[in-house]
């Protein structure tokens, strides 16, 4: 289990926008809990409220906007 608190910041982390995110080309899939998102214009996920974020597939290297 995860404090509310930690969750939310989390949560809106990824539908707020960040850097984390920044770093993918627009398109990338996401997985949670087995469903793809998809990374917007805005460099935001549609993830409803709840999704268990601590399971998310990041997609390849391929998908970042630069490579390391």
């Amino acid at each position: 289990a995860v404090p509310k608190s930690r969750y939310d910041a989390d949560y809106n982390r990824f539908i707020g926008g960040n850097s984390i995110l920044n770093d993918f080309k627009v398109g990338s899939v996401f997985k949670i809990d087995g469903k793809e998102y998809v990374l917007g214009n805005d460099k935001k996920l549609d993830i409803p409220y709840g999704a268990d974020l601590y399971t998310m597939e990041y997609p390849p290297a391929s998908q970042h906007e630069t490579k390391w």
